[in-house]
């Protein structure tokens, strides 16, 4: 069986409340996963252990205007195909 981690310092939201949270920590048992989540509320950090269905991945924002991307960096699925 394979699992799909959610790497560390990733910034998800809250299905239900919409928080922010940055994923600090992952428990793999036999059969399932829970994540160790990272958050702030009325400035007291707070930490959860919460399933993955239960949180969305932040989008990542990026600057305006043009940017030179490392080859690394492309996303081969995210490219058009030419026919020429």
């Amino acid at each position: 069986m394979a699992f799909k981690i959610i790497p560390f310092n990733t910034k998800v939201k809250t299905v239900i409340g919409d928080i922010e949270m940055i994923v600090i920590g992952v428990c793999i048992r036999e059969g399932w996963m829970e994540y160790q989540l990272s958050y702030f509320v009325n400035g007291e950090h707070k930490t959860c252990w919460i399933n993955r269905s239960e949180f969305v991945i932040c989008p990542t924002k990026k600057k305006a205007g043009f940017v030179n991307y490392e080859t690394e960096d492309i996303d081969p699925t995210h490219m058009i195909e030419l026919n020429d």
